[in-house]
């Protein structure tokens, strides 16, 4: 399946790279990870742990050719920047060999929101989204 091909490619290039497998919680559970805002000093980081950052520019002229390229083998000007924003994700709690859930957070006024999601925290799409929820 190419979707597997291209998860398994990520995983080669960066093993520390898992977000795409965090899902919603189903009905009845409740998140075991959060997101976090994190910034990336590259000027802390030493030389032989620069690859495992996980964020890198992909504009320019060629953008959307030879991205496994760039990652590879253009890392000086792809952080000519010291400071890389990312979020990294927290665990809620202590996890042992367990699905990670992170609550989407998908506007419920939305006329978009898929089927199989629900809200597991109502009181804070309340909070987040401003209005009075039914």
């Amino acid at each position: 399946e190419i979707q597997t091909f291209w998860d398994n490619m990520w995983q080669m290039i960066n093993p520390f790279a898992v977000g795409h497998h965090v899902n919603h919680p189903p009905k009845g559970v409740q998140p075991n990870v959060y997101t976090a805002p994190f910034e990336y000093d590259l000027s802390q980081i030493p030389s032989l742990s620069v690859d495992y950052v996980p964020n890198r520019s992909c504009m320019g002229s060629d953008w959307g050719r030879g991205i496994f390229t760039r990652v590879l083998l253009n890392k000086k000007q792809q952080l000519s920047s010291k400071i890389i924003p990312a979020m990294v994700i927290v665990a809620a709690r202590d996890l042992c060999d367990e699905e990670l859930f992170l609550n989407y957070r998908f506007n419920p006024h939305s006329k978009l929101i898929p089927k199989w999601y629900n809200d597991p925290d109502p009181e804070e799409s309340k909070r987040r989204w401003g209005r009075n929820m039914q």
